[in-house]
């Protein structure tokens, strides 16, 4: 089924499906949502704004970051690491795969992460604190 919206002074027709992905992709963000170009898929769109060379929100990710934290590459560091595993790691594997320092700094620097809902630390049976991404 095929609906029409109107997005931002733009009217076009896509399916419920495809405005979820939109809507899941840029978070509702209007200036996100005016990049949208009518004439392509919902994927297209997605494809071009966020993976393409030249996409708008490509460097999105970094831009974030240096805006929310002073010295954003350790949290982007953490992040990153995190993003590799399904699972999640304990705080000692964490700080040797990320290289950082075993400190008060890095408390803070996790507990940034987790106050801004980037990341979680959660308990598994019998195991020690993980600390994993949300996505």
């Amino acid at each position: 089924m095929q609906i029409g919206y109107k997005l931002h002074q733009k009217t076009g027709v896509f399916d419920r499906y495809q405005l979820i992905q939109m809507y899941m992709a840029f978070g509702g963000v209007p200036f996100y949502l005016e990049q949208v170009e009518v004439g392509f898929s919902a994927a297209q769109n997605i494809d071009a704004l966020c993976f393409s060379d030249k996409g708008l929100l490509r460097i999105e990710f970094d831009n974030l970051f240096a805006s929310l934290f002073k010295k954003a590459d350790k949290h982007i560091a953490v992040v990153e690491v995190l993003a590799k595993k399904a699972k999640g790691l304990s705080r000692d594997e964490l700080i040797r795969q990320a290289k950082l320092p075993n400190g008060g700094n890095t408390t803070k620097i996790l507990k940034e992460l987790e106050e801004s809902g980037f990341i979680r630390k959660y308990r598994m049976f019998g195991q020690l604190n993980k600390i994993c991404c949300i996505n």
